[in-house]
């Protein structure tokens, strides 16, 4: 939902109580509302516990597997961290001048049970910085230097630990 208040984006949260069967994981799956795709990194693992309920081929309204009502609860008791989410509606950095280009820069990967696709805006501004949105995982991947990693991510981030200057 839109919060007027905060000019920004909010998951409104509900703890649905539906039976622990697949039509009630249809159910509750069914009532999430995310056009823009928001929240579905959350979203796609009460999907693949509908989908392994699926597969089973049990009758809709049986109770679900044991290993899934665990994972179905744990996902239950997860939906209310979705509270806190919130995305502003303005990119736009603090130290950014007159913005003279914008652009979106989309990637995506699939693996054996979903795919993924991620944007990104790059702004320009009429001092030539350049701001990037940017993930705070991968920030603090880059940061972590006692850790070993494969070879292609070892290269990478050694790359980026060899610029002289670390700002974002």
């Amino acid at each position: 939902m839109w919060d007027l208040n905060g000019d920004q984006f909010a998951a409104k949260v509900q703890v649905p109580t539906r039976p622990e069967t697949k039509r009630g994981l249809l159910a509750v799956v069914s009532s999430v509302y995310d056009p823009l795709g928001f929240i579905c990194p959350f979203t796609i693992k009460a999907k693949f516990i509908f989908q392994d309920e699926c597969r089973r081929k049990k009758d809709w309204d049986e109770d679900i597997a044991k290993q899934n009502l665990h994972k179905w609860l744990h996902w239950l008791e997860d939906l209310t961290s979705l509270r806190n989410f919130k995305v502003p509606r303005c990119y736009k950095p603090g130290g950014l001048g007159r913005a003279t280009s914008s652009q979106l820069h989309y990637f995506c990967d699939a693996s054996q049970v979903t795919y993924a696709v991620v944007t990104y805006l790059r702004t320009v501004d009429n001092e030539e910085s350049v701001f990037w949105t940017d993930s705070m995982i991968v920030v603090k991947y880059i940061a972590i230097l006692e850790k070993r990693f494969h070879a292609f991510d070892a290269n990478r981030i050694s790359a980026i630990h060899e610029v002289p200057e670390k700002a974002q």
